[in-house]
């Protein structure tokens, strides 16, 4: 994904893909599709999470609506326009298949079958080319965890069945990704004096902390996060 990282080992199945698939196409283009199903997938499932949201509760006649408006709104804020613009793939996959993984998740609590297990698994491989940068793992866990028990505590299916949907559910999001958290933990600890040293950890003094904090109001960062959009 052309970011380097400690954390490379979880891109390992979105390159495997690509190797196969760069055989007969042109990588361009698999970005390309990359990219479109990111998009495609990404506003179909949060629009299908809050149609089936709303359709539990009082409101579930502006189920459809919700759908309608969540799927919209999910793809047509000026982030997700920055997002694809700057092409940053790691945030395009995360934009994509976290809200697949929630929508699983949301699915499974309602009905343990096996077949919305095998839906979390995979949406959880899916998620995995994202964490390249492994500060995205920290803050997509966070609030996965926070889901998983907002879902399960609030479903009224008895204490034993919710505490044993959050436990299989947290614990396959986490299998799936000790493939490259293992080795990651192992480099950092292995590594860390290394890190502390380096040149770029160095070079952040607090004079730099501060004239960032100093350069980066509201006003300077709305100009950065349009200017992009007006370049040609």
């Amino acid at each position: 994904l052309g970011y380097a990282s400690e954390s490379e080992q979880s891109d390992v199945f979105r390159a495997s893909i690509y190797s196969f698939l760069n055989l007969f196409t042109p990588t361009w283009l698999i970005s390309q599709l990359l990219y479109f199903v990111s998009l495609f997938v990404g506003s179909i499932s949060i629009a299908s999470l809050i149609r089936k949201m709303i359709s539990r509760g009082k409101l579930k006649r502006y189920a459809n609506l919700g759908y309608l408006l969540g799927g919209t709104t999910y793809f047509t804020t000026l982030w997700s326009m920055w997002l694809f613009y700057q092409n940053m793939s790691p945030y395009i996959i995360n934009f994509g298949f976290l809200p697949l993984l929630l929508l699983s998740i949301y699915l499974y609590s309602k009905e343990n079958t096996f077949r919305n297990l095998i839906l979390i698994f995979l949406s959880s491989i899916l998620l995995t080319p994202a964490f390249v940068i492994a500060t995205l793992f920290v803050v997509d866990f966070v609030f996965v965890v926070a889901f998983v028990l907002f879902v399960n505590l609030t479903s009224k299916y008895g204490r034993k069945r919710e505490i044993k949907n959050i436990c299989i559910t947290i614990g396959i999001f986490l299998l799936t990704q000790l493939f490259w958290i293992l080795p990651f933990i192992h480099y950092t600890l292995t590594n860390s004096s290394d890190i502390l040293d380096s040149y770029t950890n160095r070079t952040i003094t607090s004079n730099v902390i501060d004239l960032e904090t100093d350069s980066q109001t509201l006003i300077n960062s709305a100009r950065l996060y349009n200017r992009s959009l007006y370049e040609k």
